[in-house]
């Protein structure tokens, strides 16, 4: 939680108000809890919160003000950078490119376009058909983005395929539920005019170490090229 307190994004939790985490939030006011968990409550409190951004700002500056006071976020922040250093020196003497929106040509066959995540604090990037310009629109064309964003434009834009992840298919219920309200594919397969997206829930996990009615899963893509 301190990691996503400083992330400059309103923290919207869901769940029992037994659960520490959910205690936490209410106790400091450094984010919306929703605890009634009836599909209507759940419907109403989004919606109110969503539209409420005079809330929402400062949910997040409260947040921001209780991580630094109690979590030590500057000493851990340091000690981020410096882990970030060493790992972006592996990276070069590995001689590893780093698609940060940038593109690949694979054997004169089919381009990969990395983009860069808005996870990372990034607040502006290419658009999506910034990206595609000058590319040969005949081969086809991978997009890789942590996040599922963008993808009618991108379906616009010659782009043939899309690989994302991040929403964890909501991770634990009834999160899986409403996160579709946030991301028009959430999870799994879904066509854009000629563009296919396919969403992953991932390996792995964040925050509770725990999923509940969603599943952890690497997925096998099989892809056949049409000359």
């Amino acid at each position: 939680i301190p990691e996503y307190m400083l992330s400059k994004r309103c923290i919207l939790a869901v769940g029992p108000k037994e659960v520490a985490s959910i205690k936490y939030i209410r106790e400091n006011n450094i984010g919306k809890a929703i605890t009634k968990l009836d599909k209507t409550s759940l419907e109403n409190d989004i919606y109110e919160f969503v539209n409420d951004k005079e809330k929402m700002n400062m949910y997040i500056n409260r947040a921001i003000e209780v991580a630094n006071v109690r979590h030590n976020f500057n000493i851990n922040r340091k000690k981020q950078i410096r882990d970030n250093i060493k790992m972006n020196q592996l990276i070069d003497d590995a001689n590893i490119k780093i698609l940060k929106d940038d593109y690949v040509l694979i054997d004169n066959s089919f381009y990969i376009y990395g983009r860069i995540d808005y996870s990372n604090g990034v607040t502006s990037r290419k658009s999506a058909s910034e990206i595609t310009k000058g590319l040969d629109k005949s081969k086809p064309i991978i997009v890789l983005d942590h996040q599922p964003r963008e993808l009618n434009g991108l379906s616009k834009s010659s782009v043939d395929l899309d690989l994302s992840g991040h929403t964890h298919d909501g991770q634990i219920f009834p999160i899986n539920i409403f996160i579709k309200c946030f991301y028009d594919n959430s999870y799994g397969i879904k066509r854009y005019n000629d563009m296919t997206s396919i969403v992953t829930s991932g390996v792995g996990i964040y925050g509770p170490n725990m999923r509940v009615m969603t599943k952890a899963e690497i997925v096998n893509i099989k892809i056949k090229f049409k000359k």
